[in-house]
């Protein structure tokens, strides 16, 4: 257990570190300033050119709003189409057919607002082809379309206006090209690497150990698995979605796949602080989503590790083996170290980027920090374990020793800027001075 504690220990402490810096960039990407992703502008210009969009006509409400009614009304008849003739169309090795018009309906509708229900199942219901062209597509229309929607009423409330929002067509461009693509492409090559099938190959007859045959699905797994979860939708490559072993192979994957489905809903908070210049009414509203996610969390641990009332009842141990415990102690021993180190870089941006703390003096953030720092180091060390568990003595010799190395370094630091302050104090009055003169 101590395997998946660490696991969700780096799920979290990755959580909050980058929430900030991508909500930063999402604010730079919706007011149109320099990023680093500004190579993609000739495609965005393509896009309009296409399109025939004239990017620098502004909307008002209601001309946003039906701009968005519109490229969902458009896409839910192209997954329509697609859908009930997916027969005829290529990419569709194992040879499934459409899906009838009430499925079709169901499907299409479910996906383009988001709920993205399945009355079927990934594998044997759907073709390549329609997995990629009309799931994995709507996917990015549907959480490109929540962001564009968010950019304008973020721009409104900067504004104090709403006759001019901004333009939905940039703001829904902007979302896929420079968001929702980039950190798909990063989690889609990473789940690779980790073992999720990304092929156009039809399914695998195996034999088993037993002697039987199993057929295996697979497919373009890894391009459909990281904008469900990017873009907060349902509805995966599988029939079982992540409980799948292909479409979540391993621990890091389903560390990685939970990250993803919960980074964009938490930097849109800061990206909303940013554009409107109310940073602080973010910070509190993360606050409050960060504490009902964590006491979800804690609680779901809690219940977790005291294993299945039902399962007790059959007999059945739900104690790791030794050899087993140790064999994922092994495997996963890296972890813990990954959290730590996570888990000290998100508070040092807590303590030291100045959103929060902005008018603490120097020497009490190193305190703070410190103070922060111990229970994190602490956990990991438990879910390491990198010292006996059974053993107070060690346990209280490294408190000691981390909380002597805080002091020293805090007291360094204080009479380091008591000295710095000194000699700005001085050549502050000579100023003064000089000017008064």
């Amino acid at each position: 257990m101590n395997t998946e504690i660490s696991g969700v220990i780096l799920q979290w402490t990755l959580l909050v570190a980058l929430c900030y810096p991508l909500g930063r960039y999402i604010a730079k990407v919706y007011r149109g300033e320099r990023t680093w992703l500004d190579f993609m502008a000739p495609v965005e210009r393509g896009i309009y050119r296409f399109c025939g969009i004239d990017p620098a006509v502004e909307m008002n409400w209601k001309q946003f709003l039906k701009a968005l009614l519109t490229v969902n009304l458009f896409w839910f008849f192209w997954g329509m189409l697609l859908l009930v003739f997916q027969g005829w169309l290529p990419l569709n090795p194992d040879g499934n057919p459409g899906q009838s018009p009430d499925l079709a309906f169901n499907t299409c509708i479910s996906f383009m607002v988001n709920c993205n229900l399945q009355h079927y199942s990934g594998e044997t219901g759907l073709s390549y082809f329609t997995q990629l062209f009309v799931i994995m597509l709507f996917q990015f229309v549907t959480a490109a379309c929540g962001m564009a929607a968010m950019a304008g009423m973020m721009k409104a409330l900067a504004g104090k206006t709403t006759k001019t929002i901004g333009n939905f067509w940039v703001f829904l461009t902007r979302s896929v090209t420079r968001i929702l693509l980039p950190l798909s492409l990063a989690v889609g090559i990473l789940l690779v690497i980790n073992g999720t099938p990304m092929s156009f190959d039809g399914k695998q007859t195996l034999t088993t150990l037993e002697g039987a045959e199993q057929v295996i699905s697979q497919g373009p797994t890894a391009a459909i698995v990281p904008i469900k979860q990017l873009g907060t939708n349902g509805g995966g490559y599988f029939g079982t979605n992540s409980a799948h072993p292909l479409e979540n192979p391993n621990a890091f994957t389903n560390i990685l796949e939970c990250w993803s489905i919960l980074i964009l809903p938490m930097a849109m908070v800061f990206a909303f602080g940013f554009y409107t210049r109310r940073r602080r009414l973010a910070t509190w509203i993360f606050g409050v989503m960060l504490l009902a996610y964590t006491a979800g969390v804690v609680l779901s641990v809690w219940q977790e590790t005291g294993g299945s009332r039902q399962i007790d009842g059959m007999g059945i141990s739900q104690e790791l083996d030794d050899s087993l415990a140790k064999y994922v102690g092994q495997e996963y021993a890296d972890l813990p170290v990954f959290g730590a180190a996570f888990g000290m870089a998100a508070l040092q941006a807590l303590w030291f980027t100045g959103a929060v703390f902005r008018k603490l003096a120097y020497p009490a953030r190193i305190a703070g920090f410190g103070a922060c720092g111990l229970p994190v180091l602490a956990l990991c060390a438990w879910a390491g374990p990198w010292f006996p568990l059974d053993d107070p003595g060690v346990w209280a010799a490294f408190a000691i020793v981390y909380l002597f190395i805080l002091a020293g370094v805090t007291a360094g630091y204080t009479v380091y800027f008591k000295k710095t302050a000194g000699g700005y104090d001085q050549a502050l009055a000579r100023y003064r001075e000089k000017n008064r003169r």
